[in-house]
């Protein structure tokens, strides 16, 4: 994961995975996913989808679905309705790592370029500080990830002083108006494509197709939201 300063109860963390574990997510919550209880590894993914009878097991180790998954990473895939109620438990090798790891957030979000405009909308009504991680790929940086992040940027129209956020905002700005190209030319891209899911990084570069935010709840499961629902008055 990027570098991330520590975080408290008045933070909102936004978890950028763009190739491939946000935007699959939030294309698995728009077929009619109810619910995504993401964790580190492939054994703790069996173990916590034991505790609900019924829960898919959905994720990847080197861009492949784990055996005995129901479902990979890919959002493509995701694509096809599901049964409404349906319940996932996700494992993959940056993002979920990324999304354990912002644990003591006040509330954490899903992130991606197709629902750029949703993140956008709730961080403005944030009250207080906003976040925005990009997963990385094993440890280190991820092109992607910065696009995403400097896209939501972007959409706020203010960096506030922070050279990093003027920084990744000027990033997305440099490969906006090619954006399915960059993405396809990134390590991460040419890495999918060569596994065959090209596909998958062209629906990666559909800004805002997803009109909703998926919401950590609770109980740790995240949970798709329309933007306007969530943080109308201070947490």
């Amino acid at each position: 994961m990027e570098d991330c300063p520590p975080l408290g109860p008045h933070d909102l963390a936004v978890v950028f995975d763009v190739l491939r574990m946000s935007t699959a997510m939030l294309s698995a919550a728009a077929a009619g996913v109810a619910a995504i209880f993401p964790v580190a590894t492939v054994e703790a993914a069996w173990k916590r989808a034991q505790d609900f009878p019924g829960a898919w097991l959905a994720g990847e180790r080197h861009n492949r679905p784990p055996a005995g998954f129901q479902r990979g990473n890919s959002p493509v895939e995701w694509a096809t309705p599901v049964p409404q109620g349906t319940r996932v438990v996700w494992t993959t090798t940056n993002g979920t790592r990324a999304l354990e790891r912002v644990a003591d957030a006040g509330a954490v979000l899903v992130g991606a370029l197709v629902n750029r405009s949703a993140v956008a909308q709730v961080a403005a009504a944030w009250p207080g500080r906003v976040v925005l991680v990009g997963a990385g790929r094993e440890g280190g940086a991820s092109p992607p990830d910065w696009w995403g992040v400097g896209a939501v940027l972007a959409a706020l129209a203010r960096t506030e002083g922070d050279p990093r956020a003027q920084a990744a905002q000027e990033a997305y700005a440099g490969v906006a108006d090619h954006l399915g190209r960059a993405l396809a030319a990134s390590d991460e891209g040419r890495g999918l494509e060569a596994m065959g899911y090209g596909a998958d990084v062209a629906w990666a570069a559909s800004l805002d197709r997803v009109p909703i935010v998926l919401h950590r709840a609770a109980d740790g499961w995240l949970t798709p939201v329309a933007p306007a629902c969530l943080f109308a008055s201070p947490p």
